[in-house]
């Protein structure tokens, strides 16, 4: 049995333009197949820069929240907030070495004025001497409340090494809320480490 030949398909005048337009068309998609990735890589990485711009912003605004919030100053202005601070426990250390110096020290507060707040005293573990801080601004109110005693704090000021009476002593502890028996401790001239310092910023304590 003879078989047929198989018959070949004929362009016809119109069919390179049917094929040249095929092959455009898949051109055309794939351009704008590549054209629409682009835009979909660009708008993802807009996106991401956004939510992490935004992220940085909010954690920005939340360090400077805390930073508020650690630090309370109580007093005037101070002048000396980029110099080193020194801890209570070196100035007590080599008191003589600052006598007469402009320092930025830092340390526990131990006692404070329960009159108005006016002073404070600051304190280390390894040592029962402290440093009396008298504040210079005028105090009208109360300036630094009771519930200081116990956190830290940082003061700036001059120094000075001195003498003070058994009375001005005897009156400082009195002050402090100390009872009779230990205020009738002191007898005599007592040394006194000494700033007079404008203002405090004390950690973990609020203005009222």
């Amino acid at each position: 049995m003879n078989r047929a030949a198989p018959v070949r398909k004929r362009f016809s005048p119109a069919s390179p333009d049917r094929f040249l337009a095929a092959v455009a068309r898949q051109k055309g998609s794939r351009v704008r197949s590549k054209k629409v990735l682009l835009m979909l890589i660009r708008r993802i990485a807009m996106y991401r820069f956004a939510a992490i711009l935004a992220g940085s912003c909010v954690l920005a605004v939340s360090l400077a929240g805390c930073s508020s919030q650690r630090w309370t100053s109580f007093g005037d202005a101070t002048t000396m907030s980029r110099a080193a601070t020194v801890d209570a426990r070196d100035i007590l250390a080599q008191k003589d070495a600052y006598d007469g110096h402009q320092v930025r020290v830092s340390g526990t507060i131990e006692s404070v004025c329960a009159s108005k707040g006016c002073w404070i005293r600051l304190g280390t573990e390894e040592s029962d001497e402290t440093i009396f801080v008298k504040f210079t601004c005028p105090v009208d109110d109360r300036l630094v409340p009771m519930e200081a005693v116990g956190h830290e704090a940082v003061v700036e000021g001059k120094l000075a090494v001195i003498q003070i009476t058994e009375d001005v002593a005897r009156h400082y502890k009195e002050d402090a809320g100390a009872d009779p028996a230990e205020i009738a401790k002191i007898v005599g001239p007592q040394q006194e480490v000494t700033i007079q310092s404008p203002a405090a910023r004390i950690e973990g304590l609020s203005t009222r």
